[in-house]
């Protein structure tokens, strides 16, 4: 439960940090307001879309390689959701696709395309635990 608290400030805090980058907004006319709408819806949908996506997407990458190790997962997720992304992100040019104005541009869109869904699989599936624990043994040990 910790680990999905921690995912879903980290999505609120990338999301509204990507909206306030330059004018024009999504959310508002000036940065306090847009940082603020983002930041609350951010609280109230990211917890629904994580609940929908990322639980089933664990349990399902935890069934399908149960060998692996935790760090081996997160690569793997990484991978496969960064080149869908990448897929998406190629069909969505190559059919002359022009963004809204708040997404600044196809490079804005592709950046925060990336960041944000990296961001998100590195703080609910990178295992954070197991590099503490030896460290903890090394202290007892001394």
């Amino acid at each position: 439960m910790k680990r999905f608290i921690i995912t879903v400030l980290v999505a609120t805090m990338v999301h509204a940090v990507f909206l306030i980058v330059a004018p024009p907004y999504e959310f508002g006319n000036t940065h306090l307001q847009c940082f603020a709408s983002a930041f609350i819806s951010g609280i109230v949908v990211f917890p629904i879309l994580g609940a929908v996506v990322l639980v089933p997407f664990r349990a399902l990458v935890r069934r399908l390689m149960r060998r692996t190790s935790p760090r081996t997962q997160t690569v793997v997720v990484a991978v496969v959701v960064l080149g869908t992304i990448a897929v998406l992100n190629l069909v969505l040019a190559l059919r002359d696709w022009t963004p809204e104005p708040h997404m600044h541009g196809r490079l804005g869109h592709l950046i925060f395309t990336l960041v944000f869904p990296l961001s998100v699989i590195i703080s609910f599936f990178w295992p954070f635990e197991s590099i503490e624990r030896p460290m903890e043994a090394r202290d007892q040990a001394a």
